[in-house]
């Protein structure tokens, strides 16, 4: 079992059917998400309203500031407590397993084929050898010498875990020290990775530098090596340890295809914002409201993580929308680069690579061409949030 702190308001279980708790565990991941979704459609809502006056202000300023992070704390418990449930089910199959005399339950198969999905699998493990990070320690920021942490060192590989990506490649970016700060060496070929559950306490993951080959089905049927991991960037092995470590915490579960399952079945780059840094992270549904002063103010000056999500109305993951010149992949996270608000500009990066897919847009395009904002103010004071 994965080393995990566990909260002490989480109750301990014993003695329920694994498949049970695997099954509620999906129905608490699924009630996390509604109520997500649920807060965007009344923040939505509310700001659609033609009101105005003190008391309205004083509304809105309570609902952004109080009630709407609560409910974003109340999704992340039930995610938390999801991870808990998964965690109980792969303990009471080991333990049913050592009863019976028998080997410990695992979903991963002794020669590795097995999928993660129908088009998708793990054909094998490697060990890279590459360096936790850069050699040549930097000043980052105050005198204070640390490793050298870039966005570029950031790469989606085969798995759906762009929302991931995306929070590591904008926290390598903002304040890459809660990246170094989360990392330990334990001297023995382990990590320690610390992430921040729902009520700002520490858990800490144990996690093994080993990672999963991946295969994909081709249209004929064949199966063909893949990218995988978060390692096609820029050669540092911290960006695959957090990837492995995240998917380890919030699934559960040591085993290799629970880890890459759970991440491929997506997320929200809010939710690594607040588990990398403790704080609670902001979503803004209505782009029009937050004007390009504003967002120039939490990206620039604020030092602030801000990602996007992209257009979602139902069709395939896969499916492509134009907003003027710029060709946009729907369902999936993007990140702010840069934005000037002299030029009426902003700046968006994809994921899949530093160099991939980046495009300057005009104000207008960006608020026609993603569904939300995600900002977390990464430990720094709150001044700049709109």
């Amino acid at each position: 079992m994965i080393a995990v702190q566990r909260s002490p308001e989480m109750p301990v279980m014993y003695g329920a059917e694994s498949d049970e708790l695997d099954r509620l565990a999906r129905v608490m991941d699924s009630e996390a998400d509604e109520l997500d979704q649920q807060s965007r459609l009344l923040t939505s809502n509310l700001r659609s309203i033609m009101w105005i006056g003190e008391i309205v202000d004083r509304f809105m300023a309570h609902w952004n500031g109080r009630l709407l992070p609560r409910l974003g704390v109340s999704a992340a418990f039930l995610r938390e407590a999801a991870v808990e449930l998964r965690h109980h089910a792969d303990e009471q199959r080991t333990t049913s397993a050592a009863d019976a005399g028998l080997a410990p339950v695992s979903s991963l198969n002794s020669d590795y084929s097995t999928k993660i999905d129908d088009d998708k699998r793990i054909a094998g493990t490697f060990t890279p050898d590459d360096p936790l990070y850069d050699d040549e320690p930097v000043d980052v920021g105050d005198g204070i010498v640390g490793p050298m942490i870039e966005p570029d060192d950031v790469s989606q590989g085969g798995f759906g875990d762009c929302y991931l990506m995306t929070g590591l490649i904008v926290v390598a970016d903002q304040n890459p020290g809660l990246i170094s700060d989360a990392i330990t060496d334990n001297g023995d070929g382990t990590y320690n990775v610390r992430f921040f559950n729902s009520n700002g306490n520490a858990d800490y993951v144990r996690v093994t530098p080993e990672f999963p080959e991946i295969e994909v089905r081709a249209d004929d049927g064949t199966w063909h090596s893949s990218s995988g991991t978060a390692g096609e960037g820029d050669g540092e092995l911290w960006p695959r340890l957090l990837e492995k470590a995240y998917g380890q915490w919030r699934s559960g579960s040591d085993d290799l295809v629970d880890i890459y399952s759970y991440l491929d079945e997506g997320g929200h780059a809010s939710d690594v914002y607040s588990a990398l840094s403790g704080q609670p992270s902001q979503q803004y549904d209505d782009l029009p409201a937050i004007s390009l002063d504003e967002l120039e103010s939490m990206h620039d000056e604020g030092g602030y993580a801000v990602s996007l999500s992209s257009l979602n109305d139902g069709e395939k993951k896969d499916a492509t929308y134009e907003i003027g010149e710029h060709v946009l992949y729907r369902s999936h996270a993007y990140w702010v680069d840069e934005v000037d608000a002299e030029a009426g500009t902003v700046t968006v990066r994809n994921p899949w690579g530093y160099d991939r897919d980046k495009f300057e847009m005009t104000y207008d395009e960006f608020t026609r061409a993603f569904d939300r904002i995600d900002v977390n103010t990464l430990g720094k004071n709150d001044t700049h949030l709109p």
